[in-house]
């Protein structure tokens, strides 16, 4: 393992506690050059974890890795190891998504984060880490050091830079502060600088809370201004203050924004170097020249010192030269550049066309890193990232720390007469190391390391001297890595070797070639290739190889490569090229697709070929793209890859990929002119996980086009241009709906592009495209860098629609580069549903020309913008004024330009606050809401306040929205002055659809005059209010002190109330924040509210509405209600409230209805809510009545569907949770989990009060349901002692809670020891459709809980305890019902969790967790000789601790209960007993008979051993008796083996004297009880220290005193699957089945069962248990595999009265002749159902029987198959003894006449089909009058008549002197079978094989001839 702590595939994890992970690594480190240090904690394939409050210290190499995650949150950790520590990054993400740290400590050697964090698209990291820079860097500049010496004269005082916005808003990211340490005593609110013990990077923070010790020293407590806690979690290990030697300093002074120089150069290292060195100056230049091979030249004679650096691409020119003649110096000491994070020392990355040469020398002076390469992590001296068409030539490499060159990623790279030197001792100073690169000139390996992908083509290695190396040209791959390609021939020639690489040996290929192709450009090939196709297809290989040679190009017409295929896989390698026909060659051809790879899986193309579509006549002739084919496309093909193809001029599209999952298509190269009409590079659609990497496209439409139903895609170093760009859509043309989710682009490069990268959807359509992500984009004079475009329509004459895709979670970040026209955003988003959460991060977009501003455009896109040119890219949220360092500065943003606008300033407003400004209002309103324009606005500008009388803006208006934007403030007129007037609405919006108002001003009703004056609700106004407006958005406002309600909505549908702001004092009467009546589809989110009444109150006819992030308090909380006021009907459906807070709010969440109301309210959730001094956190109340004189009423609003869940935070009054629901309707189905609210005073314990509600409670407190308890033993003296608490006869009964039931038990189990003299608990009685969920039941008298006559039955969430001491207090016993499920229980008893009785059918068990107690027991069965019948039981997922058994079977001896078809599948864990699987308890004397029967495969007839001489001298002691028992009557002179009586030990004795024997012995008849439980299955269980975890006991017997029995319970179909835990005795599997009737169809699957004890190996016994254990242990479950009693049951009622249907029969057979009369089981031919019926006449002269049912009126001739006769039943049935119940005969050569292909003495096994019996087939045939069959070959037949003449193969004629007289021929009747190889082998399974150097691992021979002159035969 690469880790020491490893979580694989977890998710939903959640790690804190402030604990410590010490990963000791300092052995390590010491070592490390020796071994492979291990990362300290790993999140494989994890998703949704969070880790915090976390220590994790001294890991031996990185501290915690990320790998193939999603969802990973990292916060408030504290990541430490010394800085000399090697490779100990903090944390390393890879292959991974969403990966957050916030507010952590990281200190260690390699970085903050590991460099493949940065990879990482939505990282955000570094918010709240805090670190100081060294006084040395500072000190470079002069500013910095002349401005601390002005603060702090003469002093040497540190300076430091604040690197965390923790003291926002006092001190920002980027200020320097200057410190002065004195001797005055450090004081609370001062800010310091402190370091803390272990850790290097001092804090800057505030001093909250100072502490004086004795001595007269302080301790200080810091903590930052914009942090939640104080910095505890910062300090050393168990450290709780600081002391004065922590102290760094005290600030004293600051200068802002002025560190972002040190801040830049700390995190990013390389600018350091790049700032002071001149050959960054010099490769700009270059890089940047417009000429044809611009020349970088460093001069002879010269040595230049040179840091870190990186020349990076693209460059202007496509060719540029470094002259290197002189000398290039690395720094000597190694810390002079350690702290880069670069691989490389130089590095040239993304540069194309670079030659360099000139004899000079590049010095790495590596020696300083190599003394040190244990503790560092070498640098290379030379690298090549994603770089093509280089050259590099006569340069000298010397002394590189590391790989002295390496390539990564690039293509066409040729080195040649370089030198490259280092000592023999330097570690790891490989030559050259390439990797993920194409056509590179370079020695190869080592590759796969580390279990990554790698790809290396094309390696030449030419005129190399090896001179004392230790190996001269070496390959060299990890395992499991599969190479491409094969070293063929090596050859010495003096000092040169000649090395040659082609392509790997594949077990099958096919050259196209050599199926007919001709390869001049103007043949056909096309027929040659669908050969080919065909033969590599068919191809039963493991990978099949098409290879399509270079050097040719082959003429194809339309063509489809179809699968599936034969083989897992198919390869096609493409090094020739491929041309289509011309134009006028199409005719009345498919004009859809040229190439068609059509559902072929695991299809892998590669090769430098090109396909050229030949598409310049197509863009002349059809210019519509519907009548021109796309050149290569893949249809329904999963796993596909495609690499290294260079496609030209297409018709229409180069490549199409539809409906395929898992495409990788790479380092493709696409070319088209940008004139070609709709060539696009690559299409996709309907597919998932795509990924397209290292791509050149350059064509005349879209690079990529995305279309629906596409999900998960990456497109990764794309090279795009000319083109359309990279397109996500057009979707939803034509109405149509459209799915696209995860779409990820980066680090892509776009070139003279029309688009940069673009969405485009249609007007009309509907669906969404979500989570797409474009990252790190670099731009050279693109048209339109950004675009959305919701109003796609490429014709010109497209209508608006009223509907289109939705568009969210869209993210641009890092783009860089340049715009052709000045609009360089545009996001054009649909009026109707518009663009949401659209992010834009550090995206700096420039114009191509000099002087022209760039520029963005916005209409419906909302979003955020950080950091980012041009400006404006969203006008949803404006900045008025901005103050700074005293000065003012204004910025002032316009919203985007409407069609339309109104500003009611220029309509006679004033806006003094003084002047009626409503007639103003009034004109505005009029003339906006009549315009004839898309969008009209209308402005209230910001710097007025305007007053309002009440206003009523109506509508409908002509416009099909309406905009309002309000910047100023909007006042109401004092109380006095509203006489008059109406006092409903102060501003009403009364039918306006689609309208829309932000912005940030005020909104103030004044209502304190109404207040005083007008207390009554119904005598004061609602601020503002909405009537009848659907598709309402608000958004930004401030509401203050409304008359009544701040805001209400009414009849309206489809409203989003967001980012408001609401406030009135506590004590303000009947102020509401949001009232919200008669709607449906509301959404109100991100809104502060606190009033004198509810935050929200949602009153009748509400439905579908949506709470989140509100913060609530002071006030009334959010209320659903009041409902049901005077009697009406209310009806509320679907209401979820979360991620919402409630400060010291009077309620939390409150359901509130009048009593006398009807209707509902139902599927109401409240979920993630916090609690902060709350009154009544969570309250239903069905009596409200805020008058106090109601009375109670009959009837009120019914309850239904309610959540609550996820509940943080505390309460002042102590009862936390009041759910009072109405006596009549009472709460249904309330659910309330993981609330967990405490009191905010301490001590005071938090209560819950509860009535009439029903509904569970999981996880919480306070509890929520109350208790009951039965009386003591003593008090029931005359009652009825069965049951305690009885439900009989009633359907669909529901019983929910948390309350527990007492039994209390302790007194009966003292008293009352009889579990018959005890009473069950809670027992269920034929009740159907029951459920039972959540309660607790204590200490029951007997059984808890007891279901018995029910059916369909769910048992769920209950907690069942008592002591494991109490008698038979079984925790749920169930008979005699079906579909039961229970699931997700908790019991711990004296006896057994769950008890299946008799009569039971189709039962589920899961998540029972079971101990102590006795497991989970099926049975007893069968007791006192009664019939049992059990079928269908399934127990997975279960935990079982310290059980006395785990899964147990119990059958009485009495009965004949048949157990099979038994399961163990999965067990886990550990035995306490060795024998974890035991198959066997009792030793009888019918087990001493019947084990003999291991020794006879399929036989019955019992063996004995004679023990004594008393039968000498016919038999002696030592003898084995083979014994058989039939229905003849026993007669003197027999010899027999009997039992007496109280003896064990069989006797063998003659018979002397007879009498009548009653009975028949034939037939096992059933004694005493019978029966069967079958379908029983036990799965996923796990087992912690159980006693007996899995047993089958057929011979239980709880009283000591029973006898054995002749018959059992037949258990059958039981199986044992994913068992894991550990067993308390050594027998951890016990299968102790009947000796009559055994258990069959036992299966046994991954189970692992261990002893507790250490050194205890687990057990397993096993008796009469039969079927098949399979990747499980312990030993000893081959005892239950193979048959030994063949059983059938009767399936109808021929045979009544005396064998019904259903009952089993024992069946034997024997050499003794078959009687008419006997009873025997037949099967015929064709039919798959044995028969049971009479025998009713024999034949004896042909063996020949007839059968009937005793029951039919005739015989059976009708169910026989065509001429049918069972003949020779002596020489049929001897087989059987060997293969019981098998209809393949055995017969034994008593001749020569067939040698030499058979000799005397052969045992021929036969077969008898209706096939026709051919010439030349050998044969076994009776005549008549012989008993003895002959074994002769056929050699004529007649077919007409159907006969045959026979000979025998060594006679001279043939065998019509061995027929009856006159007989002739032989009938069909007359053959028993036919010899040779026929019949069937089936169902084979070979599963977990290891091989050792075998020749031919896995082979099917039909065709097997050993003498090599075999002949094919007609019959298999």
């Amino acid at each position: 393992m690469g880790e020491w702590l490893v979580f694989d595939g977890v998710s939903g994890l959640n790690i804190t506690g402030n604990g410590l992970i010490e990963g000791n690594g300092k052995s390590w480190w010491d070592n490390s050059c020796k071994l492979n240090p291990k990362k300290a904690l790993g999140f494989r394939s994890c998703n949704d974890v969070q880790m915090s409050r976390i220590y994790v210290m001294r890991s031996p190499q990185t501290h915690i890795l990320v790998l193939g995650c999603k969802n990973v949150g990292f916060s408030s950790l504290v990541i430490q190891s010394p800085g000399s520590s090697p490779n100990t990054d903090g944390i390393h993400v890879s292959d991974s998504l969403n990966v957050t740290v916030r507010s952590s400590i990281i200190g260690t050697e390699m970085g903050w984060i590991g460099d493949s964090v940065e990879s990482i698209r939505s990282m955000q990291i570094r918010q709240f880490l805090s670190q100081a820079i060294s006084l040395g860097m500072i000190v470079t500049s002069a500013l910095i050091i002349w401005k601390g010496l002005i603060c702090i004269t003469g002093s040497e005082s540190p300076v430091v830079v604040v690197l965390s916005g923790s003291m926002e808003p006092g001190f920002k990211r980027g200020d320097i502060l200057f410190l002065h340490m004195s001797k005055d005593p450090i004081r609370a609110g001062e800010i310091v600088v402190f370091n803390v013990d272990g850790r290097e990077i001092p804090i800057v923070h505030r001093v909250i809370k100072v502490h004086e010790r004795q001595d007269g020293e302080v301790d200080v407590l810091t903590k930052g201004d914009n942090n939640y806690g104080d910095d505890r979690l910062l300090y050393a290990q168990g450290q709780l203050w600081l002391q004065r030697n922590h102290i760094m300093g005290r600030a004293v002074g600051f200068l802002p924004y002025v560190g972002w120089v040190t801040i830049i150069m700390t995190e990013k290292p390389i600018i350091k170097y790049i700032l002071i060195g001149a050959f960054e100056k010099a490769w700009t230049a270059i890089c940047n020249a417009w000429k044809d091979t611009p020349t970088m030249v460093i001069p002879k004679g010269k040595t230049f010192l040179v840091y870190p650096i990186t020349f990076a691409g693209p460059c202007k020119s496509s060719n540029i030269n470094i002259k290197l003649s002189g000398v290039v110096k690395a720094p000597e000491d190694f810390r002079a550049w350690e702290a880069t994070k670069m691989g490389e020392w130089l590095v040239f990355d993304g540069v194309s066309g670079l030659n360099i040469t000139g004899n000079g020398l590049i010095e790495g002076n590596g020696k300083s890193w190599w003394d040190n390469s244990c503790k560092l992590n070498p640098k290379k001296a030379l690298g090549f990232r994603s770089c093509n068409d280089v050259r590099m030539s006569r340069i000298n490499v010397m002394r590189s720390p590391q790989t002295h060159i390496l390539v990564l990623g690039c293509k066409n790279v040729g080195f040649s007469f370089l030198v490259i030197q280092s000592p023999g001792s330097s570690p790891n100073t490989d030559g050259i190391h390439v990797s993920d690169s194409l056509n590179v000139t370079v020695s190869i390996g080592s590759l796969g390391g580390g279990g990554n992908e790698v790809r290396v083509e094309y390696i030449t290695v030419r005129n190399v001297a090896f001179d004392g190396t230790s190996n001269g040209a070496r390959i060299k791959t990890w395992q499991k890595i599969l190479t491409t390609f094969m070293v063929l021939s090596m050859a010495y020639r003096g000092s040169s070797l000649q090395l040659s690489l082609k392509p790997r040996a594949f077990d099958f290929y096919v050259n196209v070639m050599n199926m007919g192709a001709v390869g001049d450009g103007k043949t056909d090939d096309s027929q040659a290739f669908l050969k080919a196709w065909a033969a590599v297809c068919g191809a039963q290989k493991s990978e099949p190889l098409l290879v399509i040679p270079g050097g040719k190009t082959f003429l194809l017409y339309p063509i489809t490569f179809r699968g599936p295929c034969s083989s897992s896989s198919v390869n096609i390698q493409i090094w020739g090229n491929i041309v289509a026909p011309e134009y006028s060659a199409w005719k009345r051809k498919d004009v859809q697709t040229w190439l068609l790879f059509d559902s072929i899986n695991w299809l892998k193309i590669n090769g430098n070929g090109q396909i050229d579509g030949r598409g310049e006549s197509w863009w002349k002739n059809a210019y519509s793209p519907y009548n021109r084919p796309s050149a290569l496309t893949f249809n329904n093909c999963n796993n596909l890859r495609v690499n290294g193809l260079h496609h030209v001029n297409s018709q229409r599209n180069h490549i199409t990929v539809t409906g395929s999952k898992s495409v990788v298509l790479s380092q493709l190269t696409i070319t088209a002119p940008d004139s070609s009409p709709n060539t696009d590079g690559i299409d996709l659609g309907q597919s998932s996980n795509v990924i397209v990497k290292d791509c050149t496209i350059g064509t005349g439409d879209d690079c990529i086009a995305v279309g629906t139903e596409s999900f998960n895609f990456i497109f990764n170093r794309i090279t795009c241009g000319p083109g359309h760009g990279i397109s996500i859509g057009s979707l939803g043309a034509r109405g149509t709906f459209a799915r696209v989710k995860n779409i990820q682009v980066y680090d892509s490069i776009f070139k003279g592009t029309t688009n940069g990268v673009r969405i485009k959807t249609w007007q009309g359509g509907s669906g969404f495209a979500k989570n797409i992500t474009f990252d790190k984009i670099h731009l050279e004079s693109v048209q339109n860098p950004i675009i959305i475009d919701q109003y796609y329509c490429p014709y010109g004459n497209c209508q608006n629609q009223t509907s289109a895709v939705r568009l969210s979670d869209i993210t641009y970040h890092r783009f860089r580069g340049t715009s052709v026209y000045p609009d360089a955003v545009i996001l054009s988003c649909s009026h109707t549903t518009g663009c949401y959460n659209v992010r834009v991060r550090d995206v700096k977009i420039q114009n191509s020309k000099p002087g022209v501003v760039s520029k963005a455009s916005c209409i419906n896109a909302y979003g955020d913008s950080l950091n980012s040119y041009p400006a404006k890219i969203f006008t949803v949220f404006m900045v008025l004024s901005m103050a700074y360092c005293g000065s003012s500065l204004q910025l002032s943003l316009k919203a985007r330009a409407f069609d339309y606008s109104v500003n009611v300033m220029n309509m006679g407003a004033v806006g003094d606050g003084k002047t009626d400004d409503s007639q103003a209002f009034f004109k505005a309103w009029a003339a906006v809401c009549g315009a004839q324009k898309s969008e009209p606005l209308l402005v209230i500008p910001g710097g007025k306040t305007f007053l309002l009388y009440p206003v009523t803006f109506r509508g409908p208006c002509s416009s099909s929205s309406v905009n309002i934007q309000i910047w100023g403030n909007i006042v109401a007129p004092e109380y006095s002055a509203w006489k008059g007037k109406d006092v409903q609405t102060w501003l009403l919006f009364d039918s306006i659809n689609w309208l829309k108002i932000d912005g940030n001003g005020q909104i103030d009703g004044r209502g304190e005059s109404w207040w005083k004056n007008a207390y009554s609700p119904y005598n004061r106004p609602s601020a503002l209010t909405f009537n009848n407006c659907n598709n309402l958005r608000v958004n930004g406002l401030h509401h203050v002190n409304s008359q009544r309600n701040h805001i209400t909505v009414t009849g309206s549908k489809s409203v989003v109330l967001s980012q408001l702001t609401i406030t009135a004092p506590d004590s303000s009467p009947n102020t509401d924040g949001i009232d919200l009546d008669q709607s449906s589809n509301v959404i109100v989110k991100d809104c502060t509210i606190g009033t004198g009444d509810d935050c929200i109150a949602v009153g009748t006819e509400s439905f579908n509405f949506t709470f989140n992030r509100i913060t609530c308090g002071p006030g009334h909380g959010i209320s659903i209600g009041s409902l049901g006021a005077r009697g009406t009907s209310a009806r509320v459906k679907n209401i979820l409230v979360y991620g919402s807070i409630f400060k010291g709010t009077t309620n939390g969440v409150r359901i509130k209805k009048w009593q006398g109301g009807s209707g509902f309210a139902k599927n109401i959730t409240f979920d993630n809510i916090r609690l902060e001094s709350v009154r009544n956190p969570i309250i239903i109340d069905q009596y409200y009545c805020p008058h106090r004189n109601c009375q109670n009423q009959p009837s009120a609003v019914r309850l239904s569907d309610i959540t609550y869940h996820h509940f943080r935070g505390t309460s002042v009054y102590p009862d936390a949770v009041i759910l009072s629901c109405s006596h009549t309707a009472g709460c249904y189905n309330v659910r309330v989990s993981d609330v967990k609210i405490q009191n905010s005073k301490s001590g005071v314990v938090s209560e819950a009060s509860c009535i009439n509600a029903y509904g569970d409670s999981l996880n919480s407190y306070p509890a929520i349901w109350g208790n009951i308890v039965a009386p003591e033993y003593s008090a029931w003296k005359g009652k009825d002692v069965q049951t305690w608490l009885l439900f009989d006869s009633i359907n669909w009964l529901k019983i929910n809670g948390n309350g527990q039931i007492d039994g209390r038990g302790e007194s009966w189990w003292k008293n009352a020891y009889s579990p018959y003299n005890r009473p069950s608990a809670l027992t269920f009685n034929n009740c159907n459709n029951l459920r039972v969920n959540g309660l607790h039941h204590v200490n029951s008298q007997r059984n808890h809980i007891t279901v018995t006559g029910s059916k369909s039955v769910v048992l769920s969430q209950l907690t069942i305890t008592a002591p494991d001491s109490s008698p038979n207090t079984d925790g749920i016993d169930l008979g005699q019902s079906s579909n039961v499920i229970v699931k997700d229980c908790t019991i711990g008893t004296g006896d057994d969790c769950i008890a299946v009785g008799t009569e039971s059918f189709n039962f589920i068990f899961n998540r029972i967790t079971c101990g102590p107690g006795h497991g989970i027991s099926i049975g007893s069965l069968g007791a006192r000789g009664t019939f049992a019948r059990v079928k269908n039981i399934q127990v997975y997922d279960s935990i079982f601790k310290g059980t006395t058994n785990g899964v147990r079977i119990k059958t009485w001896q009495t009965s004949a209960v048949r157990l099979s078809d038994i399961t163990y599948h999965r067990f886990r864990g550990t035995s306490v007993y060795p024998d974890a699987v035991i198959l066997s308890m009792i030793v009888t004397s019918a087990l001493i008979i019947w084990k003999g029967l291991i020794c006879i495969t399929g036989s019955e007839s019992p063996v004995v051993v004679v023990l004594s001489g008393s039968m000498e001298p016919g038999f002696k002691r030592g003898d084995i008796l083979f014994l058989h028992m039939s229905k003849d009557p026993i007669r003197a002179g027999e010899i027999v083996v009997f039992n007496v009586d109280g003896r064990e030990i069989p006797i063998v004795h003659r018979v002397i004297k007879e009498t009548t024997i009653m009975g028949m012995t034939g037939f096992c008849m059933l004694k005493g009880g019978s029966g069967f439980a079958k379908n029983i299955t036990f799965d996923k269980i796990r087992l912690e220290s159980v006693q007996n975890p899995i047993i089958i006991d057929q011979y239980y017997c709880p009283y000591g005193n029973c006898q054995n029995q002749t018959s059992a319970v037949r258990l059958s179909d039981i199986t044992y699957h994913r068992f894991r835990g550990t067993s308390v005795y050594p027998d951890a599997v016990i299968l102790s089945c009947s000796h009559t009737t055994g258990c069959y169809n036992v299966r046994v699957r991954d189970v692992k069962i261990q002893n507790s004890k250490r050194g205890v190996v687990s057990k397993a016994s096993c008796i009469n248990a039969h079927g098949d254990s399979l990747n499980s242990y312990p030993a000893g479950l081959i005892c239950i595999t193979g048959s030994e009693s063949p059983v059938v049951v009767v399936l109808s009622g021929s045979m009544e009265p005396g064998f019904k249907r259903g009952d089993i029969l024992f069946l034997h057979m024997s050499k003794d002749p078959i009687r008419a009369g006997e009873i025997v089981v037949f099967n015929v031919d064709g039919r798959e159902i044995p028969i049971v019926h009479r025998v009713i006449k024999i034949i004896f002269f042909l063996y020949q029987f007839t059968f009937t049912g005793d029951n039919n009126y005739g015989d059976d001739r009708l169910l026989y198959a065509q001429g049918m006769i069972v003949t020779s039943a002596l020489i049929i049935w001897k087989g059987l003894i060997c293969i019981t119940g098998s209809e393949s005969p055995v017969v034994v050569v008593l001749s020569g006449s067939m040698e030499p292909g058979f000799k005397r003495g052969d045992i021929l096994f036969l077969h008898m089909s209706k096939d026709p019996i051919r010439a030349g087939e050998i044969v076994v045939f009776n005549v008549d009058g012989r008993e003895i069959p002959i074994v002769h070959r056929v050699i004529k037949i007649i077919f007409f008549l159907y006969q045959f003449t026979f000979t025998g193969d060594n006679n001279y004629g043939d065998d019509r002197l061995l027929y009856a007289q006159g007989q002739l021929w032989l009938q069909r009747n007359h053959i028993m079978g036919r010899a040779g190889g026929s019949g069937f082998a089936k169902n084979i399974t070979f599963d977990n094989i290891r091989l050792e150097s075998v020749q031919n691992p896995i082979i099917i021979d039909q065709y097997y001839c050993p003498h090599r002159n075999c002949q094919n035969q007609l019959l298999d």
